[in-house]
């Protein structure tokens, strides 16, 4: 699914949702696009994140314990 056929999916989920109110198609789409946008930024920063923790030779997403031996 593209970006396009998502965001349309979503408004129309959202749409139905606030109970089929007519006039405002344009609401929806924006909100289902800024939705898209966020999402799209979570999984950025997280691939960044497990980039470096990876270049750091640690577990993506998960705590560093320094252990005493």
């Amino acid at each position: 699914m593209n970006r396009s056929e998502w965001i349309a999916n979503r408004a129309y989920r959202l749409w139905e949702k606030a109970g089929r109110p007519s006039g405002r198609d344009w609401d929806f789409w924006l909100a289902a696009e800024n939705e898209q946008d966020h999402c799209q930024r979570a999984r950025s920063d997280y691939r960044e994140k497990e980039k470096r923790s990876e270049e750091e030779g640690q577990q993506p997403g998960r705590p560093q314990y320094g252990l005493r031996e």
